[in-house]
């Protein structure tokens, strides 16, 4: 068997999981800033460079080589319904650059799923055991240090896994 990448998107932040090579368990990997080397901190109207979201893809795709993922699991904000939120079309434009990037290293055929996210960032905060139950100082600094979009990106992948997809075996899927 072959391991999962889960990927938390962030308008600032790029959480990133791995899975064991059995895919049982996910653990956080890294967190890519997409702020850095901006210089200071980016406002409520900061957005990332299309340089930056390209540099990130490719990082996502070489760690999917260095790992030797078999498939990548996207969180995607959903409605209460179910149904893909008005921000999930930001999400697909970062799933097209990845596959992309994973073209570019011959890795184009790669399964790359997007499932939803909603309750991630929750379920990370309590991951983190008593550092994720600390008061708002504490959830700041953790969200800066990007130890809670990796931890989200964990749990968004551990989801996946403990419903079984890491049995799935077409390289076919979205």
């Amino acid at each position: 068997m072959a391991r999962w990448i889960g990927i938390d998107y962030g308008r600032r932040r790029i959480g990133v999981a791995v899975s064991d090579p059995l895919g049982i368990s996910a653990r956080p990997l890294e967190t890519l800033d997409l702020a850095a080397g901006v210089g200071g901190r980016p406002g409520p109207a900061w957005r990332a460079s299309p340089g930056a979201l390209r540099r990130a893809a490719e990082r996502l795709a070489r760690l999917c080589q260095e790992h030797e993922a078999q498939g990548l699991v996207v969180g995607e904000p959903r409605d209460l319904g179910g149904a893909p939120a008005a921000s999930a079309a930001w999400i697909a434009e970062r799933v097209a650059e990845l596959r992309v990037a994973l073209a570019a290293i011959g890795l184009g055929g790669m399964v790359v799923l997007r499932i939803d996210e909603r309750g991630s960032t929750v379920g990370a905060q309590a991951s983190l055991g008593p550092f994720g139950r600390k008061g708002p100082a504490e959830r700041i600094r953790q969200r800066r240090s990007g130890l809670l979009d990796a931890a989200a990106a964990a749990v968004i992948l551990q989801q996946f896994l403990s419903e079984g997809g890491a049995a799935l075996p077409s390289p076919a899927m979205e």
